[in-house]
């Protein structure tokens, strides 16, 4: 869910008193501890509000620049300030890749490839350390699920379903951490596959 829509669902779970156990949540968003006190009440309990960086070195020479840039003082606590420095080591990231893609002598760096090294990055970033944990990431496991849920719709079952909003029971299958939501329509003879999300709390 994108930021706006996740305070909307979060205020909303506030409102309707459905913080509480029996409702499970699948999620791939952060919540940013400035946000309005409904939006952070509803998010306890499955996500750890965003708070406040790590104090680093790297993390006070990143903010001098960036406040040079903009010739403003930042707020290292604001979630704008956030993530511009998570986005700042998502492409310190890229590319710390691509350059071991091509000491590795790549000629040609697809996504493949360039997925391949990302997995090995290891780095200290504005944010903290920045690696990937073995396994994490890997996505071949979905695209053989949905390859079964096309083949045989009536026979791939979800590890549980629940109603929407208009009726519809929605089967979420939790695989590794990743939960695929879909939808079956016995009488149009269709599946549909609504979202695929990082299971970050249940």
């Amino acid at each position: 869910m994108p930021t706006p829509d996740t305070v909307i669902a979060f205020r909303a779970l506030t409102k309707l008193d459905m913080n509480q156990c029996g409702f499970a949540i699948f999620a791939s968003e952060m919540i940013s501890a400035d946000e309005t006190p409904d939006a952070v009440t509803g998010v306890l309990g499955y996500f750890a509000p965003m708070t406040k960086l790590y104090p680093s070195a790297k993390l006070d020479a990143f903010r001098a620049k960036l406040e040079k840039k903009l010739k403003t003082s930042v707020d290292r606590d604001s979630k704008s300030f956030v993530y511009s420095v998570l986005s700042y080591d998502h492409i310190y990231a890229i590319g710390h890749a691509i350059k071991s893609a091509k000491e590795a002598g790549e000629k040609v760096i697809d996504g493949e490839v360039l997925m391949n090294h990302l997995r090995n990055v290891d780095f200290a970033g504005a944010s903290g350390r920045i690696s990937l944990q073995p396994g994490t990431n890997d996505r071949a496991h979905l695209l053989a699920f949905m390859d079964r849920l096309e083949a045989n719709p009536t026979e791939t079952l979800g590890n549980f379903s629940q109603p929407d909003p208009r009726g519809r029971m929605i089967e979420v299958k939790i695989l590794s951490r990743h939960a695929v939501l879909f939808f079956k329509d016995p009488f149009a003879d269709l599946v549909k596959i609504l979202d695929i999300r990082n299971v970050e709390a249940l």
